[in-house]
């Protein structure tokens, strides 16, 4: 990630943060309307002036998104629980099957 604003717009730069990078995401209830947030931090960062983390500009140069235009934007990253099991190289077991396996929520 760059030393400049981060921003959305680039989301695939933003899932592979830097060495020592992270992304915080808050959820804001504004007037009975839920907002994200997304702070990115380099934990290098911490050592030097400033340790704050930078809000990403995350909806049309904003840094608060509603929270509806956030999901419809981060729709092409969700997976199915099935695919989950498989990128994480874990034996998937459907629900007619029983296990004792922690069970993901469905959003």
């Amino acid at each position: 990630m760059k030393e400049t604003q981060p921003s959305l717009d680039k989301a695939e730069e933003l899932l592979e943060t830097d060495y020592n990078g992270a992304l915080m995401i808050e959820l804001h209830l504004i007037k009975n309307e839920y907002y994200i947030k997304v702070l990115y931090v380099n934990m290098d960062s911490l050592f030097m002036k400033t340790r704050a983390p930078r809000p990403v500009k995350i909806c049309d140069g904003l840094t608060l998104c509603p929270l509806e235009n956030f999901l419809k934007r981060m729709d092409k990253y969700r997976i199915t629980e099935e695919e989950w099991y498989k990128q994480c190289n874990i034996s998937y077991c459907d629900s007619t099957q029983p296990d004792n396996s922690i069970k993901l929520r469905k959003i």
